[in-house]
């Protein structure tokens, strides 16, 4: 996982600083715009989840909405998917839909059209398990993914909270691309599926 992640974000800082000369006479101009401006993008990344053997790639969806020049408020809906071995002839599939409310504040410039900024917000997460061979007198302890096991029909959602830090780059006057670090902690604790999100995000300010 780490060597993966090592090379996304080695990728994601390609694209960030690949375009220097578009953001120097758009920065400006971004820096000007008033508050109330809505953005609204998409994400590609890979996440490390707690209690899933491998990396996992993750897709997603965001919008915010600029209270002021440096806060926002936002909405994300994201997805991840995997399926991995847990013994030698048991199959599990996972997936997890995250519903998520957020606030960031937007620290100075760093560098023209650079800018640093921090996250905190809530989350609600639909996990989903096929388990192939599961056995129906496993304790909870040895099939920890029971209650989310699709074929009892046991769907549940667990909260969670979200913590990041990222960069968000003024590509041109209505266009970021920004890399984040993303922090997802599920509060039910009989369940490990704490997640750290590595992402690369292109958005565009309505």
């Amino acid at each position: 996982m780490y060597k993966e992640a090592v090379k996304f974000v080695l990728c994601t800082g390609c694209v960030l600083f690949s375009i220097p000369g578009l953001a120097q006479s758009t920065a400006m101009q971004r820096s000007t715009l008033a508050p109330n401006a809505l953005s609204i993008g998409a994400n590609i990344g890979v996440v490390d989840v707690e209690d899933v053997n491998d990396s996992v790639f993750s897709f997603g969806i965001f919008g915010d909405y600029a209270l002021a020049p440096s806060f926002s408020v936002g909405a994300t809906v994201d997805y991840w998917n995997d399926a991995f071995d847990t013994s030698g002839t048991r199959r599990v599939e996972i997936d997890d839909t995250v519903f998520g409310l957020n606030g960031k504040f937007k620290f100075p410039d760093v560098a023209t059209g650079l800018s640093p900024y921090a996250l905190a917000g809530i989350a609600l997460h639909r996990f989903s398990v096929d388990v192939g061979t599961r056995d129906p007198n496993a304790t909870a302890l040895e099939d920890k993914f029971s209650e989310f096991d699709k074929n009892t029909k046991d769907i549940n959602g667990e909260f969670g909270v979200d913590f990041a830090g990222g960069l968000q780059y003024a590509v041109q006057q209505d266009l970021d691309v920004t890399g984040e670090v993303r922090y997802r902690r599920v509060i039910d604790r009989t369940v490990a599926l704490d997640q750290v999100n590595i992402t690369a995000a292109l958005s565009y300010a309505m």
